[in-house]
Order: structure tokens, then C-alpha cells, then sequence
């Protein structure tokens, strides 16, 4: 087998070693796929042709469904990871600022407005029930709503068909 061969086949035969715990009823069908997996990588010429018979063979659809039957191993990052990943989100933020403040400032408008509306409406509610008219407006505004379903349901029934 060839270097390109391997640079192929080793980071998919390790996968199951470094970032995954195999259960033991699946240990079987992992270890039958890396059988194939190098008989595979010992039948192919090049990198190229290992590919394309790695997708054409089923392999590639064997190795996501084993994947994801496997819990994935817990990851501590280091360091130097830390770093990297701070570094990706201020060069994130810096990309997109102006669109998150915008959307951050409308999120706080739009939450201060629903808490007025929401006050406002509950002083309303407590001001008629304090004059004693609450249960009337009810009784009215639901009369209203059903007048307006009632003429909805009957405009249906009389306007033209198409």
C-alpha cells in the first residue's frame, strides 16, 4: 500500500480509536469495516482510485452509520485551543458587528415595548375591574368577536366560487 493510500485510510481506521467509544455489540461491525476498509487500501493503486472505490463499495455509507452508533468521546481542549477558538470569534464578530448590534438594540426595543404594552394592558384591566365595568367590556368585546366570526363564516358561504 502506498503513502497516499494510507494518508486516506488511517485517519478513518484511527476515527474509531481517538474520537469515538465503541459499544461492545458493535465492536464486530467496526472491526469487520476496517477489515474491509485495508483490503480496500491493499487492492487500490493509487489515492484516487481508493476514493472513488471507497464511495462506490458501500464503505463510505458503512462508516457514517457505524459513526453515529458510536458515542462521541469527550474533548479537552487545550490552551492552545482556547486561544484559536477566542481568536474565530472575535474575527466572527469583527466580520459581522454591525448587523448583531442592530439586531441586539431591536431585540431590547422589542422587549421594552411588550413589557409597556403588557404593564399598560394590566393597569387598564385593573382600573375597569376597580370601576366595576371589566365584566361588562368582556362581555362585549366577545360579542364583538363573535359578530365578526359569525359575518366571516356567512360572507364565505355567498361569495362567488371560482
Amino acid at each position: 500500500m502506498n503513502q497516499d493510500i494510507k494518508l486516506c485510510l488511517e485517519p478513518r481506521a484511527e476515527f474509531f480509536t481517538r474520537y469515538c467509544e465503541v459499544p461492545a455489540q458493535l465492536q464486530g461491525e467496526v472491526d469487520s469495516f476496517l477489515t474491509d476498509l485495508n483490503a480496500l487500501g491493499e487492492s487500490s493503486s493509487d489515492a484516487a482510485s481508493f476514493e472513488a472505490n471507497f464511495i462506490s463499495s458501500g464503505l463510505s455509507d458503512r462508516f457514517n452509520s457505524l459513526v453515529t452508533r458510536c458515542t462521541p468521546k469527550a474533548y479537552q481542549m487545550t490552551q492552545q485551543d482556547k486561544a484559536y477558538s477566542k481568536q474565530v470569534a472575535r474575527e466572527l464578530y469583527e466580520e459581522d458587528k454591525d448587523r448583531i448590534r442592530k439586531e441586539a438594540l431591536q431585540d431590547i426595543g422589542e422587549s421594552i415595548t411588550m413589557a409597556a404594552e403588557s404593564e399598560m394592558m394590566s393597569q387598564r384591566r385593573r382600573a375597569m375591574s376597580e370601576a366595576g365595568v371589566l365584566d361588562e367590556y368582556t362581555r362585549a368585546t366577545n360579542a364583538i368577536d363573535d359578530m365578526g366570526r359569525a359575518a366571516g363564516f356567512l360572507g364565505g358561504l355567498f361569495r362567488k366560487k371560482k
